[in-house]
């Protein structure tokens, strides 16, 4: 389910070290980004042979996407952080079949995930 983005305001009224006080009173607007982003058409699954690269575009409504993080498993067991919407399958991999584990990261760090079984070819 989509959240929507809020608004939050700040009453500011200025003291001085001997505590008088600001006639008026200043609001400040904050807009507040709770949307995660969201992936553009990507697929469950995809055959692939070795050195072919995989496109995960993301958007984010709110803010802009910040970071990815990507992993494959069981290949690798760490996250990659990376600025990148995009993957290639390892010259060394061996033929077989792969979860390509993917994360999108906005400025306020909301999140959207994504896996997709990726069947590695000779």
């Amino acid at each position: 389910p989509r959240r929507k983005d809020s608004n939050t305001y700040y009453y500011v009224k200025y003291t001085d070290s001997v505590g008088n006080e600001s006639k008026k009173t200043k609001k400040f607007k904050v807009r507040r980004d709770t949307r995660d982003p969201e992936f553009i058409d990507l697929p469950a699954s995809l055959t692939l042979k070795r050195g072919q690269t995989i496109h995960f575009p993301a958007t984010d409504e709110s803010s802009r996407i910040d970071y990815y993080k990507v992993k494959l498993t069981p290949q690798r067991t760490n996250w990659r952080k990376q600025q990148e919407s995009f993957y290639t399958i390892p010259d060394a991999i061996q033929p077989g079949t792969y979860t390509l584990m993917l994360r999108a990261y906005d400025r306020a760090d909301n999140k959207e995930s994504h896996e997709i079984q990726v069947r590695v070819v000779e």
